[in-house]
């Protein structure tokens, strides 16, 4: 076949199938890239047409995907979705995916308990995402379309390192995707479905209290508004949460920082609401997308978190109040600020404490060798 004949309908089809054989979701293949080369051999010149394409799973299955391709499988099950009779071979190689140790992008979901969320999206669309809990049992991330529970689909990371793995009343310490698909407080392992997904350099640390969970996926609309829902529960099995838990809109693209803003003046500077209302107002923000996290008790110095909006992204947000600091600018003025430094997404502590104390997770857990297979089809 040629470039020409590569349809949307045959790449979903192309998708649906390298998934299928992958054990992956669609969202874990990427077609990055196909063209046509005219190849001449004694028969005369024939058309090899080539679809370069990355699959998010565990680096394990490119002996497979090699297999399905040389075997015919591959072949078989594409004719099977329209293509035309062809002859399909593979190239998989194995590009490791490793979890940032830093982020893009940090923001506050919930003071108490306290929960962050941090996260990097990258140029391939691959989302990195970091969730940081004072917990010490369970905790779970998912995303819903109406804000519900139910039907929302999301993960999980659990604490427990009993070797329970795949379990869902007693869960090891891991990271695995569930959809909730009932409200069972009293067996909350009837609630959920287990969704099999392949993340990228998936872990969890956990120790003094707190729960850090890693893990790296395709988003299908990072552009969009992404209704995040949480919860936090005290056990180590998957036990009911109670009152902890809550949800967010979070814009990935817009995204959202933390940084240190030092005033001229003394503590009395951050006026609460008024301060975080006159810098929104002045980077022309939404009046929710500035908030002042904490301050340390006899010093001049906020840490305040910028949330992007209104078609302004964090990043040129922090940049503009830069700009209007160096200028001393009227919209601004009144606050007495003398510098803003942006302050790094990485793991920490995480207390209700606006001075949290120093902790250190004590253990940790990756789910399993995690990478991408690029795979070369000629078809």
């Amino acid at each position: 076949m040629t470039s020409a004949e590569f349809t949307t309908a045959r790449q979903t089809a192309f998708t649906e199938t390298v998934a299928n054989i992958s054990g992956v979701t669609t969202s874990d293949v990427t077609i990055t890239g196909y063209s046509d080369t005219t190849v001449r051999g004694s028969g005369g010149a024939l058309v090899q047409f080539t679809v370069a394409t990355t699959v998010t799973a565990a680096s394990s299955l490119a002996s497979t995907l090699q297999t399905s391709a040389s075997s015919g499988t591959l072949s078989t099950q594409l004719e099977a979705t329209g293509f035309p009779p062809t002859t399909a071979t593979a190239t998989a190689t194995v590009a490791t995916l490793t979890a940032p140790s830093t982020f893009d992008n940090e923001q506050v979901l919930s003071s108490a308990p306290p929960l962050i969320l941090r996260w990097t999206l990258t140029s391939s669309g691959l989302l990195w995402t970091q969730v940081q809990a004072q917990s010490s049992g369970w905790v779970g991330l998912a995303r819903s379309s109406s804000g519900a529970m139910l039907g929302s689909e999301g993960e999980v990371a659990s604490t427990e390192a009993d070797g329970s793995e795949g379990e869902v009343a007693s869960m090891s310490l891991g990271v695995r995707r569930y959809k909730l698909i009932a409200k069972n407080g009293a067996d909350p392992s009837a609630s959920v479905e287990h969704v099999p997904t392949s993340f990228g350099d998936a872990s969890v640390v956990a120790g003094n209290g707190l729960v850090v969970m890693t893990y790296g996926y395709r988003h299908a609309n990072p552009s969009a508004d992404t209704t995040y829902i949480w919860a936090v529960g005290s056990s180590t099995s998957l036990s009911y949460h109670g009152s902890n838990r809550g949800a967010a809109t979070v814009n990935l693209t817009a995204g959202a920082v933390q940084v240190e803003i030092v005033a001229a003046g003394t503590i009395s500077a951050f006026d609460g609401l008024s301060f975080a209302s006159t810098i929104a107002t002045a980077l022309s923000l939404p009046s929710s997308s500035v908030r002042v996290l904490g301050v340390v008790a006899g010093s001049v110095r906020a840490t305040t978190q910028i949330i992007g909006g209104n078609g302004v992204t964090a990043a040129a947000a922090v940049a503009d109040l830069n700009a209007k600091v160096a200028s001393s600018d009227a919209s601004i003025s009144s606050l007495g600020i003398t510098s803003v430094v942006s302050l790094p997404a990485v793991t920490d502590s995480l207390t209700a404490s606006p001075s949290p104390a120093p902790a250190t997770p004590s253990s940790s857990h990756h789910t399993g060798p995690s990478g991408g297979l690029i795979l070369l089809l000629c078809l």
